[in-house]
């Protein structure tokens, strides 16, 4: 890739990471795995949906990373786990008020 299509990626990249700090080191450590933007991109969008989903189930959910530390991290290899649904127990799924 030409500088030009790695810092046109690099925009790419910075508009869709969802924390944007410290955009020269993320600039940096992008123009190094910079033929990897498809897989980022996924990986971004899944991410989002873990966290969501996590969010919904009532379970911790981390902050973000840096997108250089991200990026250095090859972050967006990381497997996606969805939680389980959590249903009630069995008693309270009978309990009728008075």
């Amino acid at each position: 890739m030409t500088e030009q299509e790695i810092n046109s990626a690099f925009e790419v990249f910075w508009k869709v990471y969802p924390l944007r700090k410290d955009k020269g080191h993320a600039a940096k450590s992008f123009a190094k795995v910079a033929e990897h933007l498809p897989a980022m991109l996924e990986a971004i969008e899944a991410q989002e949906l873990e966290r969501e989903a996590r969010a919904s189930a009532g379970l911790f959910v981390p902050s973000w990373k840096y997108p250089g530390t991200w990026l250095n991290g090859r972050c967006w290899e990381d497997e996606v786990e969805l939680p389980e649904p959590q249903q009630k127990p069995q008693s309270m799924r009978h309990y009728q008020p008075r």
